[in-house]
């Protein structure tokens, strides 16, 4: 997981001017509209916005603030058929106000998508009609975060400060970008200049949390994760983190506890360290149990879950069924010396010991200094 403060440009309008000289009805649907929207009250936004289209179709506005609607919403594909008709025509937005929101939009709309490289074309497009918003230089060096251009995205944080000494967020995604780069002191200064200015953001105490981890500030980290979720208490990325930490102390109560939180917050990840936490207590059965939710709730196969899911059924003594987990990985994944050594171990279990054996030499062909294959073949044939 990566925990960079991703600030989502939420661009509120302004319609000084209109196109081709509106009525004073479309302007009021339109004022209407954003009105609604910003109470959230998206259903009648969108009837206003649609009483603005039927009086005027063509005027560009209202796709404008219907394209800004859908993407608040997270529908994106509305969102991009709307923005992309402001785009072929905003020649027609008389305001430049205007048009700079319909490119700050459609950058936005594009990192939103995972598309960075066109979003940052549209962010620095928007740039040109204005070079001093600092949270537009926020906003690409985010999408340079993303592509992993760390250099460029340091400069543009960088200038974003030096047009708002006190952007918050700036300070808070330096501090993330030093975190990635192992510069630990140098996050914490940068997190604690933004929470200076602004206590009240949950994603900055994620981070600092992770910048004490870093720091082996590991009772530090907990106290400070308990802050995040004092403030947001859905927070699952907090919750998830902290349980983490709890495991590293073998608490694995807390850890459980702080998992399954996370799992009703939407992080999935959360029945997997259940899964391990379980482990911990020696409780295999609920192990089982949590990697296997853990797993039908993936899109992939996660082969670590499997394995510890299988190690689980060893411990419990139930070998056929942990060779057959085993099986799944060695499928897919034919060198796994790790999965072929417990399967071996499983064989021996059944006294099953000529596959036992056909198993170890398996993984002495993958890697023929593999000591404790040698071992256990060399305990087997002088049994």
């Amino acid at each position: 997981m990566k925990y960079n403060v991703v600030m989502i440009l939420i661009i509120t309008m302004f319609f000084v001017a209109c196109s081709n000289a509106p009525s004073n009805d479309y302007i009021e649907h339109i004022n209407l509209a954003q009105e609604y929207i910003d109470s959230g009250d998206y259903e009648a936004a969108t009837i206003e916005i649609e009483k603005a289209i039927k009086l005027d179709d063509n005027a560009p506005e209202a796709f404008l603030l219907k394209g800004f609607m859908h993407m608040t919403l997270g529908e994106l594909t509305e969102a991009q058929k709307a923005l992309l008709y402001v785009e072929e025509n905003i020649s027609q937005l008389v305001e430049e106000g205007n048009k700079y929101q319909a490119l700050l939009n459609l950058g936005n709309l594009y990192y939103q998508k995972g598309e960075f490289k066109i979003g940052i074309e549209y962010f620095n497009k928007a740039l040109e009609k204005n070079s001093q918003d600092a949270e537009l230089y926020n906003a690409i060096g985010l999408s340079y975060m993303q592509l992993g251009e760390k250099v460029l995205a340091k400069e543009n944080y960088t200038n974003a400060i030096d047009i708002d000494q006190n952007n918050f967020y700036a300070y808070g995604n330096l501090a993330a970008l030093f975190l990635e780069e192992g510069k630990i002191n140098t996050g914490l200064n940068e997190i604690n200049t933004a929470m200076n200015i602004n206590p009240y953001v949950p994603q900055f105490f994620v981070i600092k949390a992770r910048l004490q981890e870093a720091n082996n500030q590991i009772e530090e980290a907990i106290a400070t994760y308990t802050q995040a979720i004092g403030l947001w208490e859905d927070f699952g990325d907090a919750y998830y983190l902290r349980g983490e930490l709890f495991m590293t102390s073998s608490e694995y109560l807390k850890a459980i506890e702080d998992f399954s939180k996370a799992k009703d917050y939407g992080i999935v990840e959360g029945l997997l360290g259940m899964g391990f936490a379980y482990q911990g207590l020696m409780q295999y059965e609920d192990s089982i149990t949590a990697f296997t939710e853990y797993m039908i709730n993936l899109d992939a196969i996660d082969l670590r879950a499997l394995y510890h899911m299988a190690v689980s059924y060893y411990q419990l003594g139930n070998y056929a069924e942990t060779i057959n987990v085993l099986d799944e990985i060695i499928k897919l994944e034919p060198e796994d010396t790790e999965a072929l050594l417990l399967k071996a171990f499983a064989y021996e279990r059944k006294s099953q010991y000529d596959q036992a054996i056909i198993t170890l030499n398996q993984i002495l062909f993958i890697n023929p200094n593999h000591s404790e294959a040698k071992t256990e073949l060399e305990k087997i044939n002088n049994r």
